[in-house]
C-alpha cells in the first residue's frame, strides 16, 4: 500500500510543474482576451501559445513572493523529513499552498494581462496588416478596415493558427475607443465590433 500511495504521490508531483505552467498561460491568456471582450473559450489556441503565454505569470513578483515562502518553509522542516517529499505533508496545508498559488497566479494574469492591452490600445504593439481576398462590391466594413491599414491605425490583439485579431484604433479618441476586426486564414473578414475602453480620469 505504501508504494502504491508514493507512486501516486510521485506522478502528482510530477505532473504538477506542467498543470501549473498551462494555468498560468491560459489565465493570462483568457484574462487578456476578455480585455478586448473576446470569449478565450471560442478562439482556437495551440498547447504552445498557451505554454509562451504563462511566462508572464510565472516571472511576476506574485509567483516570486509564494515560491520564496513555499521554499522556506519548505527549509525549516527539512531535516524533520525523513526524505525529500514525505508522505507526512498533510492534506489541508497542501490544499491551502496550491489555493493560495491558484489565486496569486490569476492575479499575476490579470495584472499582466491589463499591461498588456495597455500597449495595444496605446499604439505600441506592432502595426499589423492582413491584406484582404479581393472583392468586387465591397462593403462599409471592408471600406473601414481599408481606411484603417491607409491611416495605420491597425495593432495586432493577437494572431492565431486560423484567426488574427486586429484592433483599428479610432482616430480621435485611440485610446478609448476602436473596432476589433477578426480575420480568418482565408483573408475575410469573420466578424468585427466596437470596442470601448472606460479609464478611469484624472
Amino acid at each position: 500500500m505504501p508504494t502504491i500511495r508514493n507512486a501516486v504521490l510521485d506522478a502528482v508531483l510530477a505532473a504538477l510543474p506542467i498543470a501549473i505552467v498551462y494555468f498560468s498561460g491560459w489565465a493570462f491568456l483568457s484574462s487578456y482576451l476578455a480585455e478586448f471582450g473576446i470569449d478565450a473559450t471560442q478562439a482556437v489556441v495551440p498547447t504552445a501559445t498557451v505554454l509562451t503565454y504563462a511566462v508572464k505569470p510565472i516571472s511576476s513578483w506574485q509567483f516570486g513572493v509564494w515560491l520564496a515562502i513555499a521554499v522556506f518553509l519548505l527549509a525549516l522542516r527539512w531535516r524533520k523529513w525523513p526524505r525529500p517529499w514525505p508522505g507526512t505533508i498533510t492534506v489541508p496545508a497542501a490544499t491551502l499552498a496550491m489555493l493560495t498559488l491558484v489565486l496569486l497566479l490569476v492575479w499575476a494574469a490579470k495584472d499582466g494581462a491589463r499591461a498588456n492591452a495597455e500597449r495595444v490600445w496605446q499604439g505600441h504593439k506592432s502595426i499589423t496588416i492582413a491584406h484582404l481576398k479581393q472583392d468586387v462590391l465591397p462593403d462599409e466594413r471592408r471600406k473601414y478596415y481599408n481606411r484603417c491599414v491607409e491611416e495605420r491605425r491597425l495593432r495586432q490583439i493577437i494572431g492565431l493558427a486560423d484567426t488574427l485579431f486586429l484592433l483599428c484604433r479610432s482616430s480621435t479618441q485611440p485610446g478609448h475607443h476602436g473596432v476589433m476586426f477578426v480575420i480568418n486564414k482565408d483573408r475575410e473578414i469573420v466578424y468585427s465590433a466596437e470596442r470601448k475602453r472606460h479609464v478611469e480620469m484624472e
